[in-house]
């Protein structure tokens, strides 16, 4: 596929999220996140989020070892890292912060594991 093909899905995701009233949307490694990205990966222990704002460009937030190869096998332009000495959850409150998505309501994938659910809950 096309990089086009990803920006074209993110584009109707964003459209979407306007027609139900949401303000983003927050995926995990899933087929969710491989459909919007063409990135696939396994669910793990560190926090690997898509952070989909309904009327920004969308921002992978990912562990700093994942950085250079996120960001070569996907379209997504806005690339973050967290080191592991890093709190993951304040570089996702960031994040959430600067789209304006923390007071709003927030979809979360529905794969998404119940920790990282409660970590968003907690930041937003």
């Amino acid at each position: 596929m096309t990089d086009d093909t990803y920006t074209t899905r993110r584009a109707r995701t964003r459209d979407r999220l306007a027609a139900v009233d949401a303000d983003g949307l927050v995926c995990f490694p899933s087929r969710n996140l491989q459909y919007l990205t063409g990135f696939n990966e396994e669910p793990g222990e560190r926090h690997f989020l898509l952070i989909v704002p309904a009327t920004d460009p969308a921002t992978l937030l990912v562990p700093e070892l994942y950085g250079e190869q996120v960001r070569s096998e996907t379209d997504v332009d806005d690339v973050r890292t967290w080191a592991d000495g890093d709190d993951p959850r304040e570089a996702a409150r960031d994040v959430l912060d600067e789209h304006d998505l923390r007071s709003g309501r927030l979809l979360v994938d529905d794969t998404m594991w119940a920790r990282f659910t409660q970590d968003l809950r907690a930041v937003a």
